[in-house]
């Protein structure tokens, strides 16, 4: 709510709210309103990077885990060829 505003009336002092009680409620739940919706905006930005970054991570741990079974298949197939060729000769 604002201060009331001092008037001069013929002499007189007297003070006139710049709102009438109406229209201060009506600022006040707007301004709620409006932070509501400042809250939620930002909830979904935060939302949103969060779940790009664990996009980033799962695809991350895909690839580690991709890379690491090959490089252990292509260990073992080449181990296990040696060891055949071994047996043979």
């Amino acid at each position: 709510m604002t201060d009331p505003i001092p008037v001069s009336v013929k002499g007189q002092e007297s003070q006139i709210n710049s709102l009438s009680e109406d229209e201060s409620t009506h600022l006040v739940q707007t301004e709620k309103r409006d932070e509501v919706k400042e809250v939620q905006k930002m909830g979904r930005a935060d939302t949103d990077r969060v779940r790009t970054w664990r996009f980033i991570v799962r695809a991350a741990m895909l690839m580690t885990s991709l890379a690491v079974t090959l490089t252990t298949f292509s260990f073992l197939k080449l181990e296990d060829d040696n060891d055949f060729k071994a047996a043979v000769s």
